[in-house]
């Protein structure tokens, strides 16, 4: 930021730097001294810039005290902020939701004092008869009055199986006050649906069956023969809708899979595991039960694993892996924020690291996973 600004009789030209800073353990961390070195131009010397006097300044070295996750936190991800709220939007249908028809449903994760990159994955269980599709998450950073903006928005595609009542079970994100000092909880109640029966169904229901004559001989047969005013219009009608009504059915079908495995499309992830270098030292960190070593090593692996993020922070990293080594992130950085961070053992995360590297390896070996059907039979 530059500016200006007067002192007494003099006016300066001013140029800030603002720092934005994220310890990844507790404890004493000390900010070395900025350093200036530069020379004083003296008037009369615009060609002559050397001339002026040498000059070097440095600031005072800052001494941060930082504390460790209190005890009453229940959460996995340590998420300290000001401010932390839970949205969800869902599209304007009226209310109504069919069998078979996707209806999205956004959720949305905003915090102050967070980056986006340190907001957890929002899990959602959902009642069976109904299925997900999950899209890119999109994340935002910004800055405003000194501190860090930060949103996570993901948007889910869900398709009930068949007509009901659903119950969505309610959403909890445990998070830790910073103004208060208090553990807090963005929430959002559970969500009772109702899911019409599929339009097909209806149209189905509604075509009448046809009802059986008497076969039309030559003996039988009058010398003109009476038609019943509108039945062949109906058989008509009958034939025509169910006609239309296969043919949309068809084509919603085919729309839905379009949709949903084109917003599926993204850039992927680095199929490449780790340089072996990185894995070197992070098996020496574990086997030395080395927690900040290992945390470093994590996340210089996250940065060849996915290139395109930044991936500053271990509860970042464990939004993007699941299961085991999901669980050990977490370990490892209560393990940083805690009193006790030199009795971390490293063992249980080597471990998950290799069954992880392991599946990696079988997925490269095998085609990919087609998508699920929307149907089971």
């Amino acid at each position: 930021i530059a500016y200006e600004t007067t002192r007494g009789a003099a006016r300066f030209s001013v140029v800030e730097r603002r720092y934005v800073i994220f310890p990844q353990r507790s404890g004493t961390i000390v900010i070395d001294p900025l350093v200036l070195e530069g020379r004083l131009g003296r008037r009369g010397s615009f060609f002559d810039r050397n001339s002026g006097r040498y000059v070097r300044k440095q600031s005072e070295a800052l001494e941060l005290e930082v504390r460790p996750i209190p005890e009453s936190f229940t959460g996995q991800a340590w998420l300290p902020a000001e401010a932390l709220q839970l949205t969800e939007q869902w599209p304007g249908n009226n209310g109504e939701w069919r069998a078979g028809e996707p209806l999205t449903r956004t959720l949305t994760i905003k915090a102050r004092g967070l980056t986006a990159s340190q907001l957890p994955e929002i899990k959602m269980l959902l009642p069976d008869g109904i299925r997900q599709y999950p899209d890119q998450p999109q994340l935002k950073t910004g800055s405003a009055d000194k501190t860090t903006l930060s949103s996570r928005s993901e948007t889910i595609a869900l398709i009930p199986a068949k007509e009901g009542q659903y119950t969505l079970p309610a959403i909890e994100i445990p998070w830790w006050n910073t103004r208060s000092d208090t553990l807090e909880f963005a929430r959002l109640p559970e969500r009772t649906v109702d899911v019409l029966p599929s339009l097909n169904n209806l149209a189905d229901s509604t075509t009448q069956p046809v009802p059986a004559t008497a076969p039309v001989t030559a003996g039988n047969l009058p010398a003109q023969a009476a038609t019943p005013p509108g039945s062949v219009t109906h058989q008509d009608n009958a034939l025509f809708w169910q006609t239309l009504s296969a043919a949309l059915a068809l084509l919603w079908l085919a729309t839905v899979v379009v949709w949903w495995w084109n917003r599926r499309t993204q850039p992927q992830d680095s199929d490449a595991w780790a340089p072996a270098a990185v894995m070197t030292d992070l098996q020496q960190a574990c086997d030395n039960n080395d927690a900040v070593a290992a945390q470093s090593a994590l996340l210089r692996w996250a940065k060849n694993r996915w290139p395109g993020n930044k991936i500053n922070s271990l509860g970042a990293l464990a939004s993007r892996v699941d299961g085991k080594l999901q669980v050990e992130l977490h370990s490892l950085s209560r393990a940083l924020f805690s009193a006790q961070g030199e009795n971390w053992n490293g063992s249980a995360l080597w471990q998950a690291c290799q069954n992880e590297m392991k599946q990696r390896e079988q997925q490269q070996t095998v085609p990919r996973r087609q998508l699920e059907p929307l149907y089971r039979n």
